[in-house]
Parts: C-alpha cells; sequence; structure tokens
C-alpha cells in the first residue's frame, strides 16, 4: 500500500489540466530544474552513503537495486527516472490553473527528499556488530 501512494499520486498530477503558455516550456521553467537539482542532491547523498555502509558490510533492502551490494552508478542510474518523475510532478502541480494544486507543488519534491535523508541516515548509523570471543561479555 505504501509504494501504491506514490504512483497513484503521479497518475494523479499527469491527469491535471495544465494551462496552455505559448513560450513557457517544462524544460525552461525554475519550477522543474529546482526541485530537481534538490532531488539529485538528496538522492546523491543517500546513495554515497550507501556505498560507505556497504563497505563496512552493509546490505541494501530494496530489492529495485537487483543487487545486494550495488555500486553508486547502477543506483543513480536506477533513481535518476523517479526524480525525474517527482520533478515533473512538482512542475506540473506548479503550474496548474487549481490554486490548491499550487499550494502542494512542493509535496513530491519533500516526500522524496525526507525520504532519501531517512535512508542516508540510516546508511551513516550502520556500524558492523564485532563479536570477539577474547572479552568477558558485560552487563
Amino acid at each position: 500500500m505504501k509504494r501504491a501512494i506514490p504512483a497513484l499520486l503521479l497518475i494523479f498530477v499527469f491527469a491535471v489540466p495544465c494551462p496552455a503558455q505559448p513560450h513557457s516550456h517544462w524544460y525552461k521553467s525554475k519550477k522543474f530544474w529546482i526541485p530537481f537539482a534538490v532531488n539529485i542532491a538528496s538522492m546523491s547523498a543517500d546513495y554515497a552513503e550507501s556505498q560507505r555502509a556497504f563497505a563496512l558490510g552493509a546490505r541494501e533492502s530494496n530489492p529495485i537495486f537487483g543487487e545486494r551490494q550495488p555500486g553508486f552508478g547502477r543506483m543513480f542510474t536506477i533513481g535518476m527516472p523517479i526524480a525525474f518523475a517527482y520533478s515533473f510532478s512538482s512542475y506540473r502541480l506548479a503550474t496548474s490553473q487549481r490554486e490548491v494544486f499550487r499550494y502542494a507543488s512542493i509535496a513530491p519534491t519533500a516526500y522524496a527528499t525526507i525520504g532519501h535523508l531517512i535512508e542516508a541516515n540510516k546508511a551513516a548509523s550502520y556500524s558492523p556488530v564485532i563479536v570477539s570471543f577474547h572479552h568477558k561479555p558485560q552487563f
């Protein structure tokens, strides 16, 4: 159910009518590029922290990456279209004719950024469990 909500949100966003603007395209708009930069920065921080945790022995829990310890390039290549979709959703909401959608335009970017920051925090706090049989356990 948790994974279905973002997909339904994206479908809903693309169904929102966008006003006809003859000289304004999404690829020329700050309303697209600023959320895209924020998404890419948070995604890169998450993946960099994941690589540090992989070096300590952690394993990836997200099955979309397909490996236990995927490389940064693989993670970035898979994550880039998702970041694009969140940014384009923000753009579509920001350019909507309906005022309530314009106010909600930060929601897709905020959702993605917070998700990446939570995952980066988990990776940053990872430490391997070291078991030593040379010392008595302390309680």
